[in-house]
């Protein structure tokens, strides 16, 4: 499994978008887990555009390991960026 938070470019004031300056943009900063064998999503996370790459990551990733564990592998390789 592989997670990344990546941006998404809005245009406008949408609720929960805020400019970040790493991305030099107004984003929602999204959490993306993929089954990296396949690239098919696993789930996805929409955060506010002002946050942090890790934030709230592990509250995402807990509970998504257990659905995959339950029903795709009992085994899980995790990989995650260096946020």
């Amino acid at each position: 499994m592989d997670v990344d938070s990546l941006p998404v470019e809005v245009h406008g004031a949408q609720p929960g978008s805020a400019y970040n300056g790493h991305y030099h943009a107004r984003i929602y900063h999204r959490l993306v887990a993929l089954l990296a064998e396949s690239g098919d999503i696993l789930d996805v996370q929409l955060r506010e555009g002002h946050v942090h790459t890790a934030n709230e990551a592990l509250e995402f990733i807990e509970p998504l390991l257990e659905r995959v564990e339950q029903h795709i592998s009992q085994e899980v390789a995790l990989r995650m960026d260096a946020g």
